[in-house]
Formats: C-alpha cells, structure tokens, sequence
C-alpha cells in the first residue's frame, strides 16, 4: 500500500474497538467505544493513539488508556478534568461490559459535568450554553436517534 492507500486504511480503523479488533463478539458497546474516541477527540483537537503503523494503532487501542484531558485544559479545575477523563475511560473501557449502556447516557453525563462547571471550554470543542438551556443534548441525543444509536 502507497502512503495515501495506508492513511485512508488507518482513518478507517482508528475507531475500532477493541472487541473488533481481537475478534470478540460485537456489539452496540463498540459504537460507545468508538463514540469516547471521537468526543475525546473534539474536546482535545488530537487522536489519543499512535497513527505511525497499524500494528501500534492496534496494540494502543487494545493497551493503552486514554491520556488525561489535562494537557489539553489547563485552564480547567481539577475536579472537571478527573470527571470528563472518568466518563471518556468509561465510555473507552476495553472490556465492553464496563462501558456505558447507552450512548445517550454517556452524553449527558459528560454534558452534566460540563454545564455543572462555570469554565466554558475552547478549543475544537464549543459548546454554546446557559445552565437552562439544554439544546446541545437534544440536538445530539435526536441526531443519535436519526442514527439509531443507543
């Protein structure tokens, strides 16, 4: 494979869980894995994991943890940073029985910890809030709907 062919190949795996990748049984918990991925991805504006070959991309998603938030959001409490860096390891557990049950529940824990907290965060992730105001997770809870994500 050419350096493009190989790129396009590893976008397409990034998100894969463990599970997948290992041959398990599949199940509606990989698209909660590969849901962490991506939010941990907008809130930090990078992939948690080594993209140099396949092989390390394979053996990052099926070792390593995610990185902690904290180098990304300095300017965030610690009390925040451990509560978002909780809910994305949970939501990114390599054993699919830990993760979270439902897509939906996911979301608005992490939107709770982040209406809770009075920072709002920048970067590639903005959120547009008022602590009444809950559009973000019904936009994206009926969007997981439209998708038939759970």
């Amino acid at each position: 494979l050419g350096t493009e062919e190989l790129d396009h190949v590893t976008e397409k795996i990034a998100y894969l869980a463990p599970e997948v990748i290992d041959k398990r049984i599949v199940s509606p918990a990989q698209d909660i894995y590969s849901l962490g991925l991506m939010t941990y991805e907008l809130i930090t504006g990078t992939y948690p994991f080594s993209q140099n070959n396949i092989q390390e991309l394979f053996d990052d998603i099926l070792n390593k943890q995610l990185p902690s938030i904290t180098a990304y959001h300095p300017e965030l409490n610690a009390p925040t940073i451990r509560q978002i860096d909780r809910i994305l390891q949970k939501m990114t557990s390599k054993n699919p029985n830990e993760r979270y049950k439902t897509a939906t529940t996911a979301i608005r824990n992490l939107t709770r910890v982040i209406l809770s907290d009075s920072q709002i965060m920048v970067g590639k992730l903005f959120i547009s809030y008022a602590r009444e105001d809950t559009a973000f997770v019904d936009k994206l809870t009926k969007e997981m709907d439209r998708f038939r994500i759970n």
